[in-house]
């Protein structure tokens, strides 16, 4: 009796747990020239600090492009970050040149219309308490078939800063000793 519940009742659990798997999901890989233009966000945030125009990364930003900074503040829509972008770089003090080169370490694609990509960044130039390098990661969409970035984030490499701090705290040693 045993046996013959289990084989009655095998067949509706292969059908159940085949309900409950996520359906098949469309392509998850894009094209190589979908790959280049994704890579080429790097490029675009470089210039745009190397050059002190907002232009380059305005062209890569959805238009409801959406982050949030290093300070908590949520910006909603490109014009937001531009606007902030444009801010910090008018801060800088006359004269100072500031130079940023990026690379892009990965792409994975989430569909045919939407990846993460993420890499990293150094800077010269800058302030002296600037950190010189970090890391950055992005969303990108596939609108009207141009690829936009809809959200970013960029965490600077604080451990220099911090070994300095360090090193600073650490007692003296003894001479002599």
């Amino acid at each position: 009796m045993r046996c013959r519940s289990f084989s009655l009742f095998a067949p509706l659990a292969v059908l159940a747990i085949a309900a409950c798997s996520p359906p098949a999901a469309g392509p998850t890989t894009g094209t190589a020239a979908d790959e280049q233009a994704i890579r080429g966000f790097a490029g675009a945030w470089a210039t745009a600090f190397s050059t002190g125009d907002t232009k380059p990364v305005a062209a890569i930003l959805a238009d409801d492009y959406e982050d949030v900074t290093p300070a908590g503040v949520h910006e909603k829509g490109s014009k937001a970050l531009l606007d902030q972008m444009a801010k910090g770089m008018a801060m800088m003090p006359p004269g100072m040149k500031m130079t940023m080169s990026a690379t892009t370490e990965y792409v994975k694609f989430l569909s045919d219309k939407a990846a993460v990509a993420g890499g990293t960044y150094t800077m010269s130039g800058g302030m002296p308490s600037m950190p010189s390098k970090g890391a950055w990661m992005g969303v990108a969409v596939k609108k009207d078939s141009t690829w936009k970035m809809q959200s970013s984030l960029g965490a600077d490499d604080n451990s220099e800063m911090m070994m300095a701090a360090m090193a600073k705290m650490a007692p003296a040693k003894p001479k002599g000793k």
